[in-house]
């Protein structure tokens, strides 16, 4: 029994194999964005207990991703660079994130939010792309405005050459409003030429009476079960006290 891989889908079966096996394949970075779809081609070929030779074929379809770049400060808040790669002269985009009081949203759900827009138009555009993680996304918003501001400082060291791009999802949208306000109003370049906020509560947010009473009536009968527990804990949280009006 032998099956033989073609790892590059060019009708070349790179390796063969006759026993079981664990074999290590590198594919090159994705020329463009950060992500490309790959087939990996398998030849199998057996003998049936007449000893007759077999010979059938299967293909396996997969996506390869870029290797990021990590940036992290003391306080565990983290920027990530999509592509390990030179951007000093690329234009960079920032993606901030939004409330994430309990921290379990990593920068992997706001790409996949935009996957296809920055796999297709921004990094073949020209643009760089990173998402800002915030160590604690329910902390006060004033002092995620810091780690926000300590962001654009190192974008703007990274990539002098061009104004950045800043998307703020829910929260973050708030925080990178309050965030360019205070740069502007304290006479400060803070270096962004595009501000985006995507579904942000910019004139507070509001919980529908329903839900209210919801919470009302389970805390009188003394549980608010896992769900709604949870949903507490968030309200609960300093950052949507602020955005809460």
């Amino acid at each position: 029994n032998k099956i033989a891989v073609d790892f590059d889908n060019n009708g070349t079966y790179e390796s063969e194999f006759t026993s079981t096996t664990i074999h290590t394949h590198t594919f090159p970075e994705p020329q463009y964005g950060v992500f490309e779809a790959r087939t990996i081609n398998f030849k199998l070929q057996f003998l049936n207990a007449s000893s007759q030779l077999f010979t059938r074929y299967a293909s396996l379809e997969l996506e390869v991703y870029s290797n990021p770049r990590v940036y992290r400060t003391e306080a565990n808040d983290v920027m990530v660079q999509l592509r390990n790669q030179d951007c000093s002269d690329r234009i960079p985009i920032l993606f901030v994130e939004g409330l994430d009081y309990n921290n379990t949203n990593f920068p992997d759900l706001y790409y996949s939010s935009a996957r296809q827009f920055v796999n297709e138009y921004l990094y073949p555009g020209g643009h760089e792309v990173f998402v800002l993680n915030f160590a604690d996304g329910g902390k006060s918003l004033r002092s995620n405005a810091d780690v926000l501001d300590a962001a654009l400082d190192a974008l703007r060291d990274l990539c002098p050459s061009n104004k950045i791009g800043v998307v703020g999802f829910s929260m973050g949208g708030v925080i990178a409003r309050y965030s360019l306000a205070r740069a502007e109003q304290l006479g400060q370049d803070h270096g962004v030429g595009l501000f985006v906020s995507y579904d942000s509560p910019q004139r507070g947010a509001h919980i529908n009476t329903e839900l209210l009473d919801q919470i009302h009536f389970a805390d009188v009968s003394g549980g608010y079960g896992d769900e709604l527990g949870g949903f507490v804990v968030g309200v609960g949280s300093p950052a949507a006290k602020e955005l809460l009006i």
